[in-house]
């Protein structure tokens, strides 16, 4: 089989770059244990089989046959943020003469680098007694942060309330709803400090949480605890000349 072009999405090299380079998170790679704290001690242990010798087809890097499954039952979706996998962006796509990795962070369980910050926000929060289930939980959001929150609200038994400046997306305000948030609008001409000043007005107001994604050291500690461990472990014994990232929160940086 080969690549076919059509009107819609003519396959040449630039445009298969930028479909590539518009997942791009990291350029890095993971581990697979520097993250998941499992239920129960021993949990998520690689398996062994080796299955088919075909390169191709065969096993995964992680030496898992394919059908195999994943080898644990998880208790809950958070079980699941972190250890994302690195995949080596195919050479025709590259520059000649260049290997890069890219850290897919779109393999979360909501498709975002956002999903631990989410995590680490309500576990900081349950340990230092600030929320209990039930409790209301606000934050100003373009959209990720606030998908991944309810995302977390969900399971662990609060209620989301989500403000998001109107020009941003109506698809992320449809799965915020759809996650049980509930989504307030707020006026275009305020952009985002207007969202950001309704969602702690409302949180004084209600005595609701809020999770101050931009100040909480809870956003950067967790990069240093996962993020960065998982890039550092995989690269062990391989050489890693450049990290590279977008720019969305320098917390990960």
């Amino acid at each position: 089989i080969k690549p076919v072009a059509s009107s819609h999405f003519p396959v040449t090299k630039d445009t298969m770059k930028l479909s590539f380079l518009s997942l791009l998170a990291v350029v890095a790679t993971t581990s697979s244990d520097a993250f998941l704290t499992p239920a129960t001690p021993g949990a998520f242990k690689v398996s062994t089989t080796t299955g088919p010798v075909n390169k191709r087809f065969g096993t995964t890097k992680l030496q898992k046959a394919r059908g195999e499954g994943y080898g644990e039952l998880l208790d809950d979706i958070s079980q699941t943020i972190g250890n994302t996998p690195v995949v080596k962006i195919n050479d025709r796509l590259c520059p000649e003469g260049r290997t890069i990795y890219a850290k897919c962070e779109f393999f979360n369980p909501l498709a975002s680098v956002k999903d631990r910050l989410a995590l680490s926000i309500i576990e900081t929060a349950e340990k230092e007694g600030k929320i209990k289930p039930g409790d209301t939980i606000i934050e100003a959001t373009s959209g990720n942060t606030g998908i991944a929150l309810a995302m977390m609200a969900a399971q662990r038994g609060y209620k989301c309330v989500i403000t998001m400046a109107e020009p941003f997306s109506v698809e992320r305000r449809k799965l915020m709803r759809m996650l049980g948030a509930k989504v307030i609008v707020t006026p275009k001409a305020g952009k985002g400090t207007g969202m950001v000043e309704k969602a702690a007005e409302l949180a004084e107001k209600h005595g609701w949480f809020l999770c101050h994604q931009f100040e909480t050291d809870a956003n950067w500690k967790f990069h240093e605890a996962t993020t960065g461990p998982e890039i550092l472990n995989d690269f062990k014994d391989k050489d890693l000349d450049y990290w590279v990232r977008f720019m969305t929160q320098d917390v990960i940086f």
